[in-house]
């Protein structure tokens, strides 16, 4: 089995995640700054 291919997609998948958490983190921050 080749797993290489799958490999890179798995750390483009991790990468892709962590972005979408910081964006959550960003917006999250930005609302409760706008309540406070």
């Amino acid at each position: 089995m080749r797993t290489a291919g799958l490999g890179k997609n798995l750390e483009q998948w991790c990468e892709e995640i962590q972005e979408e958490k910081n964006n959550a983190n960003r917006w999250e921050r930005r609302f409760q700054e706008v309540q406070a």
